[in-house]
């Protein structure tokens, strides 16, 4: 068995998440990478504003925060991209409206729910204009 507490900062924990051989927690100013089982060891980026909304994939996550918006990071914690696009409410975001694998960052526009813009989570640009 394997049983672990885990301190990383002397900060209250907002969210966290736990897939793809990742433990990714985020505080109002840090957000730690773990690569399972070495929990002890994490990743740290430092973070402008405290994020919103985490979503993870196999290769990539996404935080989101209202300061800083739709930031892209690989789990070796290297910024990616921003994807970004008019009319773009990263405070309205939650996880029924964006979604990311490690191809593609979907995420439903805000002024029309009809549309789903598609992003190149590496670069941050449009794959297509709109769906």
């Amino acid at each position: 068995g394997f049983a672990d507490d885990i301190e990383f900062t002397r900060e209250h924990i907002i969210d966290f998440d736990l897939g793809f051989d990742h433990l990714v927690v985020f505080t109002a100013s840090q957000c730690n990478i773990c690569t399972l089982p070495d929990v002890h060891s994490p990743v740290i980026i430092d973070l402008k504003g405290p994020p919103s909304l985490l979503v993870m994939s196999e290769t990539n996550f996404a935080l989101v925060s209202a300061f800083a918006g739709v930031m892209v990071f690989s789990y070796d914690g290297r910024h990616l991209s921003s994807p970004c696009f008019q009319g773009l409410r990263p405070d309205k975001l939650s996880s029924d409206s964006l979604s990311t694998a490690p191809d593609a960052l979907a995420i439903i526009d805000n002024t029309d729910h009809k549309i789903i813009r598609l992003f190149d989570p590496m670069t941050g640009r449009p794959i297509v204009d709109s769906m």
